[in-house]
């Protein structure tokens, strides 16, 4: 346990701020897209063209954290179901998925 602590508690701190990243970019987004006084709300009223515009600005988010150099480093993880299916596979050990979760 403490040497998988030891060893990769950058990766751990990298997911916490990757994740902190995607939240904030979430909250932004659908700020921007979805609070009543919000200019660009105002100016797209149809709600199935927001919802796309918010779904491409998150996947566009995930991309970009997935392919960043931080992404690369942790494994870009940042959703427990993906590091337990890296665990299932064999790919990680289980003290780094329980740290990583």
């Amino acid at each position: 346990m403490t040497d998988a602590l030891k060893h990769h508690w950058p990766e751990y701190l990298i997911e916490g701020t990757c994740l902190g990243l995607f939240m904030i970019s979430a909250f932004t987004f659908g700020t921007i897209l979805e609070h009543p006084a919000s200019p660009l709300h105002q100016a797209i009223p149809q709600p199935l063209l927001r919802r796309f515009l918010m779904g491409l600005a998150m996947g566009l988010t995930a991309i970009s954290i997935i392919y960043s150099p931080w992404g690369k480093k942790s494994g870009a993880h940042i959703n427990p179901s993906t590091t337990f299916t890296f665990f299932r596979l064999g790919k990680i050990a289980k003290w780094d998925a329980v740290f990583y979760i």
